[in-house]
C-alpha cells in the first residue's frame, strides 16, 4: 500500500516546477495531488467511454441520440447532487463526504460493466453521476479550504496543466480499449480507477474545512446560504458564464465521436488520438494564461477566452460551405473552443469565488451544479439532432461564447462597478 501510495504521488503531478514551488510544503502536494485525483475522477469518467459511442449503439441496437444520451444522464446525475454534497461537506466535512460520493461511483461503473441493455446502462451512468457529484462540486471546495490570493491563481494554473494528463489520456486509451477489447473493458478500467482514487483519499487526505460541524445541520441555514449566493450577482454571474462555456465543451464531447466516427468514418482509436491536441491545447493555454496574468487582469483574459470561443464555432460555420466536413477543420475549431474556455474557466472560478470563502462548500455546490447543468442542456440538445453534421456543435460553440459576453457586459460587469 505504501509503495502504491508512493507511485502515485511521483507519477500524477505533471510539472516539476510545481512541487519545487516555495508555496508548496508537503501536505499541501499531497492536496494538490488529491484534488487531480478527485476533479479527474469526474473528467475520466465522463471522456473514456465516448469513442464507444457508436459501438454501443450498434451493440444495443439503439439511436446514436439514444446511446449519446447516456453523456446526460451522468451530467443530470452529477448536477443534481452536487447541491446535496456541498451542505453534507458543511455537517461531516469534505473527506468524509467525498468517499461515500466515490464508494456510490463505485456502484454505479459497476452496473455498467454488466449492463445488458441500453436501459441498464443509462441506470449506471446516471448512480455514476450521483456518486461524482461530490466530486465536481468539493474539488474546488479543498481549492478555496487549502489555498488562496496569488497561490490560488497561480497553482490554478498548474492544475490546468495536470488536468490535461486526464483530457488527453481518457478518449486516447478509450479508443485503442474500443478498437481492441471492445466498448465494456472501459469501465472495467473506469472501475479499477475508481478504486485507486478512493483508496488514495482514504488513506493520504486530510480534512481541510476549518468551518464545518454539526452547527449547519440546520435546513434554514442550508436555504439561507444558498439564497444568499443566488443574491451575488458577481458569484451567479460568473456560474452562468461557467454553465454557457461547459455546455459547449459538451458539444464536442457528444458529438465530436459521432462526427469523426460515424460522419467521417475514423476508427475510435483515430479519434483518441486527434483528441491528444485539444488536450495540448487546453494545457497550452493554463501555461499562457499564467504567463498573460502577470500583464493583464482576470476580466481581459476571460473576455479573450469568450472570444476565442466564438471563433471556434465560426470556423466550422465559414469554412464549412468551401471545404465541406474536414477532420482538419473540425480538430482545429475543438482545440480553438478548448484553449479559450480554459481562460474562462480558470478566471470564472478566481472572480467568482473572490467573496464566498467562508461558505465555500455551498458555493463550490452552487457553482458546479449549475455549470453541470450547461453540459446536461447542450447535450441533451444535440442528442435529438442528426449530430453526424458538425454544424449543430458549432453554433453551440457560437452561442456559448456570445451569450456569456452578453452576459458580463449587460449584468456582471455592471455590479461590478456598483461594487467599487
Amino acid at each position: 500500500m505504501c509503495l502504491f501510495i508512493r507511485t502515485i504521488n511521483i507519477i500524477l503531478p505533471t510539472s516539476c516546477t510545481l512541487f519545487k514551488d516555495s508555496i508548496m510544503n508537503t501536505q499541501s502536494k499531497i492536496i494538490f495531488v488529491s484534488i487531480i485525483l478527485v476533479a479527474t475522477l469526474t473528467q475520466i469518467s465522463m471522456d473514456i467511454y465516448t469513442p464507444s459511442l457508436p459501438a454501443i449503439a450498434h451493440y444495443f441496437h439503439v439511436s446514436l441520440g439514444q446511446s449519446q444520451g447516456t453523456i446526460s444522464a451522468f451530467i443530470l446525475g452529477v448536477s443534481i447532487t452536487t447541491l446535496i454534497y456541498g451542505p453534507i461537506s458543511e455537517i461531516f466535512g469534505r473527506k468524509a463526504t467525498i468517499m461515500t460520493g466515490i464508494s456510490i461511483a463505485v456502484i454505479g461503473t459497476a452496473l455498467c460493466m454488466f449492463a445488458t441493455n441500453i436501459h441498464m446502462l443509462y441506470a449506471g451512468r446516471l448512480i455514476q453521476g450521483f456518486g461524482l457529484g461530490a466530486c465536481s462540486s468539493l474539488w474546488r471546495s479543498i481549492f478555496r479550504d487549502a489555498f488562496s490570493g496569488d497561490a490560488l491563481t497561480k497553482i490554478g494554473g498548474y492544475f490546468v496543466i495536470a488536468m490535461t494528463l486526464a483530457a488527453i489520456l481518457a478518449p486516447f486509451a478509450g479508443g485503442f480499449i474500443q478498437d481492441h477489447l471492445g466498448w465494456r473493458f472501459n469501465f472495467i478500467i473506469l472501475f479499477a480507477w475508481t478504486t485507486i482514487v478512493l483508496t488514495y483519499v482514504l488513506f493520504m487526505l486530510k480534512e481541510t474545512s476549518e468551518h464545518h460541524g454539526t452547527h449547519r445541520a440546520n435546513i434554514s441555514f442550508i436555504t439561507k446560504t444558498y439564497f444568499s449566493l443566488i443574491k451575488e450577482p458577481t458569484f451567479i454571474g460568473f456560474c452562468l458564464i461557467a454553465l454557457l462555456t461547459y455546455g459547449g465543451l459538451f458539444a464536442w464531447i457528444t458529438a465530436g465521436p459521432v462526427i469523426l466516427i460515424h460522419g467521417l468514418h475514423l476508427l475510435p482509436s483515430q479519434y483518441g488520438t486527434l483528441v491528444i491536441l485539444t488536450g495540448l491545447s487546453t494545457g497550452f493555454s493554463g501555461y499562457v494564461s499564467g504567463k498573460l496574468i502577470k500583464k493583464y487582469s482576470l476580466i481581459n483574459i476571460l473576455i479573450f477566452g469568450l472570444l476565442l470561443m466564438m471563433a471556434a464555432g465560426l470556423v466550422i460555420i465559414i469554412a464549412d460551405p468551401f471545404l465541406g466536413s474536414k477532420v482538419l477543420t473540425i480538430i482545429i475549431a475543438a482545440m480553438i473552443y478548448a484553449f479559450g474556455s480554459t481562460f474562462v474557466f480558470l478566471n470564472c472560478f478566481s472572480l467568482g469565488f473572490k467573496n464566498v470563502a467562508k461558505i465555500a462548500g455551498y458555493a463550490g455546490s452552487l457553482y458546479a451544479c449549475i455549470q453541470q447543468l450547461g453540459g446536461f442542456l447542450f447535450s441533451g440538445a444535440l442528442s435529438f439532432i442528426n449530430t453526424s453534421k458538425p454544424e449543430p456543435m458549432a453554433w453551440m460553440f457560437v452561442i456559448s461564447g456570445a451569450a456569456s459576453l452578453a452576459l458580463y457586459f449587460l449584468y456582471i460587469h455592471r455590479h461590478m462597478k456598483k461594487a467599487q
